[in-house]
């Protein structure tokens, strides 16, 4: 007779074994009376009342106890299948291997959350890392694998038995004293620092480090004060950005308040061309001729005066020249405004230097998608006799350049990542220089896919730039990713039994 056969009974039907130790098994089973996939697990004796505590605390990050029965000396345990992926298998999936910001704190809420309840009724968990951590298609975060959590004892200096996993336990878990709250706190702090990668330096960097301090009478009492403080990073964090922002605001309006623009420039008026009589020559004494006894003044004109040595005589009226005609010879003409140049019509507008160079990136001629789904059918077909599996010619990379600025890109370069998890080669990068994008000019650039061989999953990671003789750089697109999944019926159903 099988070992479980004799727990299994006529309501349970056995589906797999998913994990066995000489003290205790994990099966999945199906309840034909609730028509259910269930977990059951034959535990020691001696956790009976951790789980009669958990059944009588529902929790909803954490799985449901259906059933607790004893047979044989052993503890047979019914609880909740959770249908997921465990954390360390969702962050291997990842290409940075790391969470978002937004992400990692999400996951801290939810096992905050989830942990207070526990702390509350006792119960310390002992074993928070990232493999007993599931996340569900809606990614809602359920605690899992309770094998070793305990219920605190407050008589007990230390742990009857030094249990943890090196490298999330807290140092009190080998030996140095009982593990409680700080005790998960400090596993929390490991895990959710991991998630977020070594070069993370966010809001969250001071509370997380003050969570993995060595000394539990250093870390926060209780997971309801760990996720104060961290509400209390995050607003500062808010309220320094805004202070960021007023402050360049404030400085912006300075300068368009004392902003003068400069006034605008008139035209003089064009003087009009006046006639300007002639001065007439300043008169000079000269001596009174005495009349002759003969002649009356009034009968023969007065001789010319004298006149000094070398002076000329002044002209008569009759043989000066005309004022107007003078004045029109010698004053300049007015100034004339020039014509605007004529404009060329396949010269791009001055006006477009301000825009940036627009672009799309395509993918098997259909707008970028962040991940497809290939059945097994689909990949069968692609599969080459020594069982590599390629893409077909069709699946190709597409940039679309358009260059509405006057400035001419002499060099256009593409940087292809070819990411397999798993795989060896890891990665394969393919580097090309293309070009160029003259102002004004729209042009496309294809890269082949079909050279590359594909794992079960395969991330491709496309970087394009240009770039001018001066230097300036242009930003395409950078990192942008997209997920290739081969499917069949082993790989949906792997992450899920994952417990």
């Amino acid at each position: 007779m099988n070992l479980w056969e004799k727990y299994l009974g006529t309501t349970y039907e056995l589906v797999d074994i998913l994990k066995e130790s000489a003290d205790s098994s994990v099966a999945l089973v199906y309840d034909r009376t609730a028509k259910q996939v269930c977990v059951m697990k034959q535990r020691a004796l001696r956790s009976r009342e951790l789980y009669q505590t958990l059944k009588a605390c529902p929790n909803p990050y954490i799985p449901r106890i259906y059933h607790l029965t004893e047979q044989g000396g052993q503890l047979i345990v019914i609880e909740e299948y959770i249908d997921g992926t465990t954390l360390e298998t969702y962050l291997e999936n990842q290409p940075s291997q790391a969470l978002t910001e937004a992400e990692a704190a999400d996951i801290l809420r939810q096992l905050c959350e989830c942990l207070a309840p526990l702390h509350q009724a006792g119960i310390i968990h002992r074993d928070i890392k990232p493999a007993n951590i599931m996340l569900t298609p809606d990614h809602v975060v359920k605690l899992i694998d309770f094998g070793i959590a305990r219920v605190v004892s407050p008589e007990q200096k230390t742990d009857t038995t030094i249990l943890g996993t090196k490298g999330y336990a807290a140092p009190e878990q080998y030996g140095f004293g009982q593990t409680d709250a700080r005790s998960d706190i400090y596993a929390l702090g490991v895990t959710i620092s991991q998630m977020l990668g070594h070069g993370y330096h966010g809001y969250m960097e001071a509370p997380l480090a003050r969570c993995r301090s060595l000394d539990p009478a250093q870390r926060y009492p209780s997971t309801s004060a760990l996720l104060q403080d961290i509400s209390r990073c995050q607003r500062h964090q808010r309220i320094k950005r805004l202070g960021l922002l007023a402050a360049a605001a404030f400085l912006l309006g300075l300068n368009l308040f004392f902003f003068v623009p400069p006034a605008p420039k008139q035209e003089e008026p064009t003087p009009a061309v006046e006639t300007i009589p002639a001065a007439e020559p300043p008169s000079r004494p000269s001596p009174v001729p005495t009349p002759s006894p003969e002649k009356t003044p009034e009968s023969e004109p007065a001789p010319p005066p004298e006149l000094p040595p070398g002076e000329t005589p002044p002209a008569t009226p009759e043989e000066a020249p005309s004022p107007s005609a003078e004045s029109k010879e010698e004053r300049p003409a007015p100034d004339k405004k020039p014509e605007p140049p004529e404009k060329d019509a396949n010269r791009p507008d001055e006006a477009a230097d301000d825009p940036s160079v627009e672009s799309d990136v395509f993918i098997r001629e259909s707008e970028w998608q962040r991940e497809f789904h290939i059945d097994e059918a689909t990949w069968r077909h692609w599969q080459q006799a020594d069982g590599s599996i390629y893409l077909p010619p069709e699946w190709t990379l597409r940039v679309h350049v358009e260059n509405p600025t006057r400035k001419d890109y002499p060099s256009a370069r593409c940087l292809l990542r070819i990411i397999r998890p798993y795989a060896d080669p890891d990665e394969i990068v393919k580097e090309s220089e293309d070009g160029p994008v003259r102002a004004g000019e729209t042009k496309d650039f294809v890269y082949p896919l079909s050279g590359y061989p594909l794992a079960r999953i395969t991330f491709v990671e496309i970087t394009f730039r240009l770039k001018r003789s001066d230097g300036e750089i242009q930003e395409v697109a950078y990192g942008l990713q997209s997920a290739i999944h081969l499917e069949s019926a082993e790989n949906k159903l792997a992450p899920n039994r994952k417990r």
